[in-house]
């Protein structure tokens, strides 16, 4: 659990794994600062995890938890993230779990595993509602590389 600056209790947190790609000169400080900063930050959000640039294809990927106030529901957390996504132009491909107190929480609002029960990126869960929205996220994903393709191919 974390505090933030005004003493609030930080136990919702969001497990974060995502390809995002962007312009050819943005650079790793320049992703961090942005999508740290710009994003986590002025949400008054805290991230713990990873950073990679994968430069072959101009992309990062972030594989981590952003932690948030406990009023922040999934869906106020992703529409924020996708928001910024959209408005810096990037590209990605992502997977979003929803942890409370170290345990992920299952479509019906149960605990679910805890975070270190857990191996890779799966989470186990009966859940149609969940299955749908990976299925959803993964299709988008999909259509977003896609279009982004032949926007290089455009390019050319």
């Amino acid at each position: 659990m974390n505090i933030d600056q005004g003493g609030h209790r930080m136990e919702r947190e969001y497990s974060v794994q995502a390809f995002i790609s962007v312009s050819q000169e943005m650079s790793e400080d320049e992703f961090w600062d942005t999508f740290i900063i710009d994003f986590v930050e002025q949400n008054s959000w805290y991230f713990g995890g990873g950073l990679h640039e994968r430069k072959a294809r101009k992309e990062f990927e972030i594989d981590g938890c952003i932690s948030v106030e406990d009023h922040i529901t999934y869906e106020v957390f992703y529409n924020k993230l996708m928001a910024f996504i959209k408005s810096q132009n990037w590209h990605l491909s992502m997977k979003v779990d929803e942890i409370i107190d170290g345990y992920y929480i299952n479509e019906d609002g149960t605990k679910g595993k805890h975070v270190f029960d857990s191996t890779g990126y799966t989470v186990e869960t009966g859940g149609e509602t969940l299955k749908k929205i990976l299925f959803g996220i993964r299709a988008l994903a999909i259509i977003l590389g896609a279009v982004w393709l032949l926007s290089l191919n455009k390019e050319k």
